[in-house]
């Protein structure tokens, strides 16, 4: 850091010391941080993901795209950053044009001679 007219080295000393102190401090008291699970709560707000069959309770898949992530870092923001994906957008307008496959045949009504 260079020193501006008027500042003298010793102003500039105190400046070096305050900032290192402070980021320090800063470094020391940060509590860790916690992972976010996939909870019951995000299972009914969001029933198109589900929980990988793995070890962990934040790696997800979605059920609609078939593409699986974590949330581990924000949970709920992870889900709706996913809903923002190309991919999701892609396959949920796809799912919507396409209809069901039991929308094209229709169940057969029993008729008298199949009861004989």
């Amino acid at each position: 850091m260079s020193r501006r007219p008027g500042q003298s080295s010793r102003d500039t000393d105190l400046y070096r010391f305050w900032t290192f102190a402070y980021s320090f401090f800063y470094v020391v008291t940060m509590p860790p941080k916690r992972l976010g699970h996939f909870n019951e709560k995000l299972q009914n707000d969001f029933p198109f993901i589900k929980k990988l069959k793995s070890t962990d309770d934040f790696n997800v898949q979605c059920t609609t795209c078939h593409g699986s992530f974590s949330v581990s870092h924000g949970g709920q923001s992870d889900i709706n950053d996913h809903l923002k994906t190309q991919k999701h957008k892609l396959a949920t307008r796809s799912s919507v044009q396409s209809g069901k496959v039991s929308n094209y045949f229709s169940a057969l009504a029993p008729t008298e001679n199949d009861f004989w």
